[in-house]
């Protein structure tokens, strides 16, 4: 069997760059804030457009997309929280 070998200093970078893309729960920074700010564009755009089919186009547009980038946000923060908390100790194998 090959010998693993793992480090934890490089495995926390790449956590950490992950989390950078993921963003915050503020929806500040990374993916959740391009969420926060496409939200705040389709409600700009739907008040320009002062239009009942384009504001119900809008909201389906929003109400699908939303739901695609929420899932990606979930998994990702799902995967890192789970990489994050194996123990160091398992990770050499020989």
């Amino acid at each position: 069997m090959p010998a693993w070998s793992i480090q934890p200093q490089e495995v926390f970078g790449v956590l950490s760059s992950v989390s950078e893309h993921v963003g915050d729960e503020d929806g500040t920074e990374g993916l959740t804030g391009h969420m926060t700010s496409l939200e705040t564009h389709l409600n700009e755009a739907n008040s320009a457009a002062n239009s009942d089919p384009i504001g119900t186009a809008l909201a389906e547009f929003a109400e699908h997309y939303f739901g695609e980038i929420g899932g990606m946000v979930s998994k990702s923060a799902s995967a890192v929280s789970g990489a994050g908390g194996l123990n160091p100790g398992s990770w050499t194998r020989g």
